[in-house]
C-alpha cells in the first residue's frame, strides 16, 4: 500500500510539472479585414502549413458567407489544412503565442497589435464516420482595439463565427470548397 500511494504521488507530481506545449502559429490576415477567421484542420487534400523556425505559418483566405449575405459580416476569413491537430505537439495545457499580421497583396506584413485579436478558442466536430475536423476561432478587428475586445472579443463576430462555420461544414463534409 505504501508503495502504491508514494507511486501515485510520484505520478501526480511529474504530471503536475510537466512543461505546456506552444501555440506556435503565425497567421497571415488579408489586409483590412476585420471580424471572426475559422482555421479547419485534418482537411483531405488540404495543404500541410509551411514552417518558419518553430512556428506554423496559416495564410488565410476570403469567402462570403451566403447567410451573412444581408449583414456587415458577410466576407468572412478561413485556412484549411491537412495537419491533424491544431497545435503540435500535443500537451494538456498550451502557452498562446501566436504572432498576427496583416498581408498586403505584395506579401508585405505589418504586425497586429495583441489587443486588436480575441483568441477565442479550439473545438472540433466529428463526422459520422468517426472522421474529426478540428478548428481554431479568432477574432481580429482595427476599429475597436482594447482590453475589452482582447479578453471578450465581439458578440457580432462571434455571431458572424457560429453562422460561417455551420456553412463552411456543411460544404466541406459534403466536398466543397468556400467560394471566394
Amino acid at each position: 500500500m505504501k508503495r502504491f500511494i508514494l507511486t501515485l504521488i510520484a505520478v501526480l507530481l511529474i504530471g503536475g510539472c510537466a512543461s505546456p506545449g506552444y501555440t506556435n502559429h503565425i497567421y497571415l490576415i488579408p489586409q483590412e479585414y476585420e471580424g471572426s477567421f475559422t482555421v479547419f484542420f485534418n482537411i483531405p487534400g488540404a495543404p500541410e502549413l509551411k514552417k518558419e523556425g518553430e512556428f506554423a505559418v496559416i495564410p488565410l483566405e476570403k469567402t462570403n458567407i451566403e447567410t451573412l449575405h444581408q449583414t456587415n459580416y458577410s466576407t468572412y476569413g478561413y485556412a484549411l489544412t491537412s495537419r491533424k491537430e491544431p497545435y503540435l505537439p500535443k500537451a494538456a495545457t498550451y502557452q498562446y503565442n501566436n504572432k498576427y499580421y496583416y498581408i498586403d497583396k505584395a506579401g508585405k506584413r505589418k504586425e497586429i497589435d495583441p489587443y486588436c485579436v480575441h483568441e477565442r478558442g479550439v473545438g472540433g466536430n466529428t463526422e459520422a464516420n468517426g472522421k474529426e475536423i478540428g478548428y481554431v476561432d479568432v477574432q481580429v478587428t482595427q476599429s475597436e482595439c482594447g482590453e475589452d475586445f482582447y479578453l471578450n472579443g465581439k458578440k457580432e463576430y462571434t455571431t458572424q463565427s457560429k453562422e460561417a462555420k455551420k456553412e463552411l461544414l456543411i460544404n466541406l463534409l459534403s466536398g466543397k470548397s468556400p467560394s471566394p
